[in-house]
C-alpha cells in the first residue's frame, strides 16, 4: 500500500492551520508508532522539494557545519529498520 503523506506549511515565524492539526494529530497519537518514512531537511529527497532561494536563505548556513553524509547514513538506516512503506 502507498504511504502516508503528512506535510506541513510555515508561514514565517508561525505556523499554520495545517502545522497546527498535524501537531494535534501527534500528540493524540503519542506513543503509537506509525512507521512512516521520515527525512532529515538537508536529505536530497526533501532538498529538491523546497524552493531554492527559500533552502539557501533558511537551511545552506546549518548545513555547512553538518556532516551531512553522516545523517543521511543515520536516515536512511533508521528508515530500513521502522518505516513500514519503503
Amino acid at each position: 500500500s502507498a504511504a502516508p503523506r503528512i506535510t506541513t506549511t510555515f508561514s514565517g515565524p508561525y505556523c499554520s492551520a495545517k502545522s497546527f492539526t498535524l501537531f494535534w494529530f501527534s500528540r493524540s497519537m503519542a506513543g503509537v508508532q506509525l512507521g512512516l518514512t521520515v527525512y532529515h531537511i538537508c536529505e536530497d529527497e526533501i532538498k529538491a522539494e523546497v524552493d531554492p532561494g527559500v533552502y539557501d536563505d533558511q537551511i545552506s548556513m546549518m548545513e555547512m557545519v553538518m556532516d551531512v553524509d553522516d545523517i543521511h547514513n543515520e536516515m536512511s538506516s533508521i528508515r530500513d529498520q521502522y518505516c513500514k512503506y519503503l
